[in-house]
């Protein structure tokens, strides 16, 4: 819809009373949901939007752990859903190779697991 948002400026769709209410609603919708870089779709876990609700129960269990063991996984599990959210809304438009991405993942994860 807001790829065409001239035509549809030029031509609404019948019954739609509010064409720029519409088109701004999709832009909304589609900036929160799409990558601006590549135009792929972001999953719903790792958009900023989603943040605090999947994130959220992790940080939870994290301050309820009564064990190290838990501890140490959901600081894990708590590390691998930020890495996921850094590396889906990352800069698409320079290249980072895969090797640098695992080497930045495996020292957050350590570290974090080191404090915890």
């Amino acid at each position: 819809m807001v790829a065409n948002h001239a035509a549809l400026i030029a031509n609404p769709i019948a019954g739609m009373n509010n064409v720029h209410h519409a088109l701004w609603e999709a832009q909304r919708i589609s900036g929160a949901a799409l990558h601006p870089d590549s135009g792929d779709t972001i999953p719903q876990p790792f958009r900023m939007s989603g943040y605090v609700p999947f994130n959220g129960p992790i940080c939870v269990a994290m301050v309820a752990s009564q064990s190290t063991t838990a501890l140490l996984f959901w600081s894990w599990v708590n590390q691998s859903q930020n890495a996921l959210v850094n590396y889906f809304n990352r800069n698409a438009s320079s290249e980072m190779s895969n090797e640098t991405m695992m080497k930045s993942y495996g020292i957050a994860v350590g570290s974090a697991l080191t404090v915890a």
